[in-house]
């Protein structure tokens, strides 16, 4: 079996591969140049129908059919998606000791109408490249070129979400900037720091309350419902943009509601079990609002499910929900302050959609001054809830002022196309 050389000046060689495995016969290659390993390996309006893969190299059955990297040490891969393509595709380099024994060793996730050009690095005998769509109903398009390279005037290196085992061969460079820095500054994609604050002032509470500063039901009662709004202040009439855990293909929505200050709002088109962002407070020529009261964010049966302070503009309560095809770190908790609470305890908890609860940290709470940090680096799997809750034996106290910070790092794992 041979592979096709890259119209550079030819070195006669004997191919690798049996011409029985449907691929060229073409028995020479330029010795140092860029290769092509199989007769599939360059197609124009490739077709992968919808919630599919399919692989690139096949045999004249159709059927996978790997091809040996032989001598080569770089896989070049050319995709464009440029070509009516309103879906995500999903790259999988695959690679193994034989074709029966192939694993998955690289993916990269191709946006709409993007070209994708990337070299990776050869890493075993064989290799074969897949693609799928991720649309529910549209046939998705592209046109493919994958080469080999025997030398390059580089060293290959992964891609930037690959895990780094210890025993693994890398270039480290100097890290010249801070990474929180440039999430803020937006320079990293898919990735967002959550920062949520929850405010216990002088309430009457009921044991195992979400730390707000009302009775807030927390984001694990598994019940759906419309939502509207409302504020304290005639003045607030602008529209309010929140975002929680609702009904839908991604699992978390946003929603505008028009507010008619202290009277409801209009009525959410989406369901929601918890809403924990304020996406934006908007006036009707389009520039941001400030709200003059509070605004209190409510399911249509009267439960408090948000709570957003006058002139915050966002939501104070500490509690975060993590989209299914997302992962979050939970960097930072806190709590500061005072009280004159006793035999309390501020608790951390991760809840999944069935409601199994993992205790993060545990914080009690005696007479005075309150200041305690901790940094979990503890991970959230999507479809979870991170909220901080109060436990205590007193039902009513005075002169408290408490804060609940929760730090997330939020990572789009698989990027959401509508």
């Amino acid at each position: 079996m041979s592979y096709i050389s890259n119209n550079l000046p030819q070195v006669s060689r004997r191919g690798y591969l049996s011409s029985q495995t449907g691929r060229q016969n073409v028995n020479t290659y330029n010795f140092d140049d860029v290769v092509q390993p199989d007769q599939t390996a360059v197609q124009n309006n490739f077709l992968i129908e919808p919630s599919s893969t399919r692989d690139l190299i096949v045999g004249l059955n159709g059927i996978s059919n790997p091809c040996q990297t032989s001598n080569f040490n770089v896989i070049k891969v050319n995709v464009d998606s440029n070509i009516s393509n309103s879906q995500q595709l999903i790259l999988r380099i695959n690679q193994g000791i034989s074709q029966a024994n192939m694993i998955n060793t690289f993916t990269t996730y191709i946006d709409p109408d993007e070209t994708l050009y990337r070299n990776y690095p050869v890493q075993s005998n064989f290799f074969n490249i897949s693609l799928e769509n991720t649309a529910d109903a549209s046939t998705a398009t592209a046109n493919v070129s994958v080469l080999l390279s025997k030398y390059t005037q580089y060293t290959t290196g992964g891609q930037n979400n690959d895990p780094i085992k210890r025993d693994q061969m890398i270039s480290l460079e100097r890290q010249t900037n801070d990474f929180e820095d440039d999430i803020a500054l937006g320079y990293r994609e898919d990735i967002s720091i959550i920062n949520r604050f929850g405010n216990l002032g002088n309430l009457s509470l009921k044991n195992d309350a979400l730390v707000a500063p009302i009775d807030i039901v927390k984001n694990t009662s598994n019940v759906y419902s419309q939502i509207n709004a409302y504020s304290d202040s005639v003045l607030d009439d602008f529209e309010l943009i929140v975002s929680g855990d609702a009904i839908g293909e991604f699992g978390r929505l946003s929603n505008g509601l028009e507010l008619a200050g202290t009277s409801n709002s209009s009525t959410s088109i989406n369901v929601f079990k918890s809403v924990d962002t304020v996406v934006n407070l908007r006036n009707l020529d389009g520039s941001t609002a400030t709200n003059t009261g509070n605004i209190t964010v409510q399911r249509t049966n009267g439960q408090a499910i948000a709570y957003i302070p006058a002139q915050y503009a966002n939501i104070s309560a500490a509690q975060y929900y993590i989209k299914p095809n997302d992962k979050g770190v939970l960097r930072e908790v806190g709590v500061r302050g005072s009280t004159a609470l006793t035999g309390g305890r501020i608790i951390i908890r991760d809840e999944d959609a069935d409601g199994q609860i993992s205790v993060i940290w545990n914080q009690p709470i005696n007479d005075g001054i309150v200041n305690a940090r901790w940094n979990p680096d503890y991970t959230i799997d999507g479809g979870h809830t991170v909220y901080g809750a109060i436990e205590n034996t007193d039902t009513s106290f005075d002169d408290n002022d408490l804060v609940v910070e929760i730090k997330i790092v939020n990572y789009n794992i698989l990027e959401d196309i509508p």
